[in-house]
């Protein structure tokens, strides 16, 4: 017998982006809070307030930092195009859907569509959620909450509003979780080899030339880790070239300075996991800061 999984049945898989990330340190700080403060108590509502503040607030800002970034790359990007009045008439038409955020507690996953019969340009709401992932990840790290993610594309589908399932959920889940390792954003094998396809594609129209163009962008913004996995190289040149204007002054020396001291206290503790995992973070920033720092 067979059930049924929604109420009109017309429930249709597709292909799909689908990024998955994890606010790390969430969980310890949420084992504080163990009971309501007494409202009488200042100090005790204060420490309450601080420690909701350190988990909800984080939370909340991640997803603002996302969406807030993706809209307005997506709604800015197409200047750098030169193209003509038609054909930015055109262009106006296809812009990417907007992304979509499935929540779990101090996790979310992002999902966007690929069909291009609805998006004639897929790679361009692909790279907004790159260089969106790009900025969030510095701008979390800044405020001393640092994410894992993992992206890649597949087949799922939207079970209920706001709401995706299907192995493309699985694959990026299992990047962040099994694969990612410490503070970084892990692009998936078909993800990857989608963009080298679109980046070689042969150019016959206007959609094929910008796509190409736009993959190229998004390729441009990952570098190979040593375990071999592309990831997203957030203080790359490119990165800086292409995306410093959408980020404030002064976010790369604030995340650096966390990776420090993350480093240095976990050394300090012993506790040579979490101490391996933001040496090896506090390697990749040494390694790139010389981008940011070097004269123009």
């Amino acid at each position: 017998m067979e059930e049924k999984v929604c109420e009109n049945d017309e429930l249709l898989a597709g292909y799909y982006l689908v990024a998955f990330f994890d606010l790390l340190g969430q969980q310890k700080e949420l084992r504080e809070i163990k009971s309501l403060p007494n409202p009488e108590d200042d100090i005790a509502v204060k420490i309450f307030t601080d420690r909701v503040k350190q988990t909800y607030g984080a939370v909340k800002n991640m997803r603002s930092y996302f969406r807030d970034f993706f809209d307005s790359f997506i709604e800015s990007n197409a200047e750098k195009y030169q193209l003509d009045p038609a054909q930015r008439a055109i262009f106006e038409q296809c812009k990417s859907n907007k992304i979509k955020i499935q929540q779990f507690s101090d996790c979310i996953a992002i999902f966007l569509p690929l069909r291009d019969d609805i998006n004639k340009l897929p790679t361009r709401g692909i790279l907004g959620v790159l260089a969106a992932a790009a900025t969030t990840s510095l701008r979390c790290l800044a405020h001393g909450h640092p994410i894992r993610g993992g992206i890649d594309i597949g087949v799922a589908l939207e079970i209920d509003q706001d709401e995706i399932y299907g192995p493309a959920l699985s694959r990026a889940y299992n990047l962040e979780n099994s694969v990612a390792q410490y503070p970084r954003v892990v692009i998936g094998e078909e993800l990857f080899k989608y963009l080298r396809l679109h980046a070689n594609q042969v150019e016959t129209d206007f959609f094929s030339k910008i796509s190409k163009e736009t993959a190229k962008s998004c390729l441009s913004l990952l570098a190979l880790d040593d375990d071999g996995y592309p990831f997203i190289d957030f203080l790359g040149e490119d990165f800086k070239k292409s995306m410093e204007d959408f980020f404030r002054s002064g976010v790369i020396d604030r995340a650096y300075d966390f990776v420090l001291s993350e480093s240095k206290k976990h050394q300090e503790e012993r506790n040579p996991k979490l101490a391996f995992k933001y040496t090896l973070l506090r390697n990749y920033f040494e390694d790139r800061m010389e981008n940011w720092t070097k004269e123009e």
